[in-house]
């Protein structure tokens, strides 16, 4: 009894261990399991294995713009065949169809939630496999968490990440009834950094802001 416990203690610690080698990534996906190996990002190429919605196309642009940025690191988006030899095929998988971006009547969280998603790092390439356009969107996010390194290092490592929302819908509340009101312009900014990176969610939070602006000045 006393090995089995000792045995389950010391898989624990090599798990924590594993994780502790990478970058921390925020939130923390409900399920992950690092594996040896690592994926050059030298040369990436960003694909759909369907027809791209606009929502599909914004999160693969957001990835491109931040491996440029991110020391130089190349990306192209495009079908399978304008793939380049040689190059890292990040494959974006949806598949539902279109979906709306923000909360609906009727959300579940869990794994069978719509926007959960599975992020899967072989030797070979990057999958991110989800049913709706917002499940690409929260995996793309995770994924640029787990770059490492710059330029032609650059690197992600070998990973399997199963993630889902604890909770169906998630939002803040304003308080503005206890101490002074903040100034129009850094409550403007805070409202809005809540969604920043997704152009919906910014259209909501302006209309939200401005609908506030009237009421408090």
């Amino acid at each position: 009894m006393r090995n089995k416990i000792l045995i389950l203690i010391l898989c624990g610690l090599a798990a924590r261990l594993a994780i502790a080698e990478h970058s921390p990534l925020l939130p923390r996906p409900q399920q992950i399991r690092y594996g040896a190996g690592s994926l050059s990002l030298r040369q990436v190429h960003i694909e759909f294995s369907s027809t791209p919605s606009s929502d599909d196309q914004f999160a693969a642009e957001q990835l491109r713009r931040f491996l440029k940025e991110h020391g130089g690191i190349e990306a192209s988006i495009g079908s399978q065949s304008d793939a380049g030899v040689g190059a890292t095929r990040i494959v974006l998988e949806r598949e539902g169809s279109a979906d709306e971006p923000l909360g609906l009547p009727g959300e579940t969280p869990g794994p069978a939630s719509r926007e959960a998603y599975d992020l899967i790092v072989t030797g070979q390439r990057v999958r991110i496999h989800a049913r709706s356009s917002a499940g690409i969107f929260y995996g793309v996010q995770t994924l640029r968490q787990l770059v490492e390194r710059e330029g032609v290092q650059a690197v992600v490592p070998e990973v399997e990440i199963h993630d889902w929302p604890s909770l169906a819908y998630r939002g803040t509340m304003l308080d503005i009834s206890h101490g002074p009101l903040r100034e129009k312009r850094k409550l403007s900014a805070s409202l809005t950094s809540l969604h920043a990176g997704r152009r919906t969610s910014i259209t909501s939070t302006a209309k939200t802001a401005s609908s506030l602006m009237a009421i408090l000045f």
